[in-house]
Formats: C-alpha cells, sequence, structure tokens
C-alpha cells in the first residue's frame, strides 16, 4: 500500500472523486472541486508520512517532525501540486488538451520517484476529465493505480469509470475504495453513494 492510505484519504476521495456520473454537468463539478481535494490530499499524506509513530530513515534515523516542519514540508508540497496545476492549464488553455498530454508524460518519465509519479497521474487524469476525454481519464487512472494501490486511486478509477459506463470496472473499484479507507468520519454521504452504486451496479 502506498502512503496515501490513511484514514486521511477520504477526505481526498470524498472531495475529489465523490460525484461522478455520466452527466456532463455532474462532471465538471468533479473537476472543479479537484484542486482543493488535491491540496487537502497533498497536506494529508505528508503529514502521514512524516508524523506517523516509529517513521525511520534509511540510516535508522527518526523522521519524526516538528508541527512547524510538518507544515512547512505540506506547504511545499501543495505550492508544487498547484504549480503543476496552473501550467496545465495554460496549456490547455493556449494550445488545447492534445498539448498538455505529452507534457504531463515527459514530467512523469522525469520524476524519479512513485508517490510523485502517481500524484501526476491523477492530476492528468482530472485534466483528461476536464477537457471530457473520459476514456483518458480512466486510463490515467489505472496508470496510478498500478503504480500505487490505495484508497484514493481506487476511487478515482471507480469514479472514471462510472463516468464511461464501464460498470464491472466501476464495481470493483468501487469495492476497493470502501475496503482500503476506512475512516470515514465526517464524509459519510460519500461512503453511502459508493455503497449505493455499488449495489446499482450489482443489479
Amino acid at each position: 500500500m502506498g502512503v496515501r492510505d490513511n484514514k486521511k484519504d477520504v477526505r481526498y476521495a470524498g472531495k475529489a472523486f465523490g460525484g461522478g456520473s455520466y452527466a456532463k454537468t455532474r462532471i465538471i463539478k468533479i473537476v472543479v472541486i479537484f484542486l482543493v481535494g488535491l491540496v487537502t490530499f497533498a497536506a494529508a499524506a505528508i503529514l502521514f508520512l512524516y508524523l506517523r509513530p516509529g517513521a525511520t530513515s534509511e540510516n535508522g534515523q527518526s523522521t519524526e517532525m516538528s508541527e512547524e516542519g510538518a507544515a512547512a514540508a505540506a506547504d511545499a508540497e501543495v505550492a508544487k501540486t498547484q504549480a503543476i496545476s496552473n501550467d496545465a492549464y495554460k496549456i490547455v488553455e493556449n494550445d488545447g488538451y492534445s498539448a498538455v498530454v505529452p507534457w504531463f508524460e515527459k514530467k512523469i518519465e522525469e520524476t524519479p520517484g512513485t508517490y510523485d509519479k502517481v500524484t501526476l497521474y491523477i492530476q492528468l487524469s482530472q485534466t483528461a476529465t476536464n477537457n471530457g476525454q473520459l476514456a483518458d481519464a480512466l486510463k490515467y487512472a489505472l496508470k496510478a493505480e498500478e503504480l500505487e494501490q490505495s484508497g484514493v486511486t481506487a476511487s478515482l478509477v471507480a469514479n472514471a469509470a462510472y463516468a464511461v459506463g464501464d460498470k464491472p470496472t466501476a464495481l470493483k473499484y468501487y469495492k476497493l475504495t470502501l475496503e482500503r479507507i476506512t475512516y470515514w468520519i465526517g464524509n459519510e454521504d460519500v461512503y453511502q453513494t459508493y455503497e449505493e452504486r455499488i449495489q446499482e451496479l450489482e443489479k
């Protein structure tokens, strides 16, 4: 499991991908709240990675950080993610969706860490959704899931599959989302939506 597997996953899954439907207007709503969800996720992941009890580096030293250090790390991660999103938006605005795909792919190729590659695939999937390229959105969501199996990636795949009408894939990944995310306090409505979709897709 990746570092996204913790109780903070639900905030990201709920805010970024809680919508998802066949209706274009609903898809647009998902995209509008995507950046808020991504920022929330980035901060949560940083805090989990550095503040979890007993975390150690390769040389055996503790990696636990002070609140100030964790906040600074989270701020840096949020700023980096936001900058990429802003650049991607400008590319689409100026040159269209076809230009932003190779831009993302080049960044992914040049990025060494799996965590950062997954984050880029998540952003590329959402960029595809934002531009009505729903098949691409599912393709890149699956690439994120291939690299890191977490509640976030499962939710991303489930909603992308649901949007294109791929019921078997949507069903599989909604179930995986509920298996991987066990902390839903404050997001019970998202949990209920996913349960309802599972029931709908099992008919």
